[in-house]
């Protein structure tokens, strides 16, 4: 793994200096490779909705019903922890007007926190693609 972030250091340097530059990589770190470029990519957005990329991927939140990559079938026990850790953001989520709050049940929050978060899912796939053009895995 250090030498995989080793070599993603270099790339990104790399490819700032001299866009031509790319680094191969052995096909068994591929997930690996993925795994770091996003997080440093997330780590770079610095936009207002980009909390949402990290309520994904908290442990019990990656399960919650609206951003699971697959529809689920009820919700989990869990439900209620990411209010705990992202209350902050959830409270400046523009979501439903007849909502105080963030409502897990209603519809149309449900909709305006799904669309954020896809969109900040859809910016962040767009910069590490950027990156991961310049890999060859071998």
């Amino acid at each position: 793994m250090q030498a995989v972030l080793a070599g993603l250091l270099v790339l990104s340097v790399a490819v700032t200096a001299n866009p031509l530059y790319s680094i191969s990589i052995p096909k068994a770190a591929n997930s690996s490779v993925v795994t770091v470029i996003n997080w440093i990519v997330e780590s770079g957005l610095n936009s207002t909705d980009s909390w949402t990329l990290r309520l994904a991927g908290d442990s019990a939140c990656g399960k919650c019903p609206l951003l699971a990559p697959t529809k689920l079938s009820s919700w989990p026990n869990t439900c209620n922890t990411c209010v705990g850790s992202f209350w902050e953001e959830l409270k400046k989520v523009k979501g439903c007007h007849t909502c105080r709050k963030i409502n897990w049940h209603c519809k149309k929050c449900q909709k305006h926190l799904k669309s954020t978060y896809d969109s900040q899912l859809a910016l962040r796939n767009k910069y590490s693609t950027y990156y991961l053009n310049y890999i060859r895995f071998v």
